[in-house]
């Protein structure tokens, strides 16, 4: 599971420096980092028979090799998604909520169903993460990413709106934020 995540953060670092220049960037970023920081803190030191930090630790789901396969499937779908939405983004990507320089509204590829796919891959990696681990800080992190994530998305939206303000509301409507046909 470690492994989907460090190609996860090594992609990500590579690509960061392909992307257009910031034209702007709005503040009050600090909220949906605390549920963020929180979640990856709770990611990282759940992993099972980590010494010292029970209960976080301690499996209270027992994960068997179905339920491990099925995280695994998860974790792997999410960061293929990842990837796709990532490329499809091309130079308007950013890790913050920015506007950047000729910026467009991407609505192919993954985000011709998901307004925000980047968000659900790295759920999904989060939801695979936790039911392979089985730990209480990896099921607590969960939650916390769908906060930390769904907040920057409406910060997000809020800013594609004002920035495309006919374009933006037409594709919200047939569109979902995070799961397709869902929410």
């Amino acid at each position: 599971m470690g492994f989907c995540w460090v190609v996860f953060i090594v992609v990500w670092v590579l690509a960061a420096g392909r992307t257009k220049r910031t034209a702007s960037r709005p503040g009050g970023q600090v909220l949906y980092r605390v549920f963020w920081f929180a979640a990856f803190a709770l990611l990282y030191i759940s992993r099972p028979h980590q010494r010292g930090l029970e209960p976080i630790t301690k499996p209270i789901v027992h994960v068997g090799a179905s339920v491990a396969l099925v995280g695994l499937a998860l974790a792997i779908a999410g960061l293929a998604l990842a990837f796709w939405a990532r490329a499809t983004l091309g130079t308007n990507w950013s890790g913050q909520i920015t506007l950047k320089e000729g910026h467009t509204l991407v609505r192919t590829g993954p985000y011709a169903a998901i307004r925000h796919p980047i968000y659900t891959a790295i759920l999904l990696m989060f939801a695979g993460s936790a039911l392979t681990y089985g730990t209480l800080g990896a099921i607590v992190a969960f939650p916390f990413a769908v906060i930390g994530f769904v907040i920057k998305a409406n910060m997000e939206e809020e800013l594609m709106i004002a920035t495309f303000p006919d374009a933006y509301p037409a594709y919200r409507e047939h569109t979902k934020m995070l799961v397709p046909g869902v929410y």
